[in-house]
């Protein structure tokens, strides 16, 4: 009987080990499919932050250009102007 009762044990110890190795097996597979998710996801958004860096950059080259026609253009008025008051004289 104690022979019967041990072998119930080990069994039923055999089974749980069992459902719980297939338990962490299913949670790894599910974990793996959560990582590649997120790498995909940040990926995506990698890319996504570099394409409006790009922008900025872009816009702020833009601008920087503006900034130096309206100078240079500030710059040429007075020097008309001043031309314009020599030819007077």
């Amino acid at each position: 009987m104690f022979l019967t009762l041990n072998l119930a044990v080990c069994n039923r110890q055999s089974i749980l080990i069992i459902i719980l190795h297939w338990r962490v097996s299913t949670l790894k597979e599910e974990l793996k499919d959560e990582i590649k998710s997120v790498k995909s996801e940040l990926s995506e958004a990698t890319k996504s932050l570099s394409d409006v860096w790009k922008e900025v950059q872009s816009r702020t080259e833009k601008k920087d250009l503006q900034d130096q026609c309206d100078s240079t253009t500030r710059e040429n008025n007075k020097l008309n102007e001043v031309i314009s008051t020599l030819k007077f004289v």
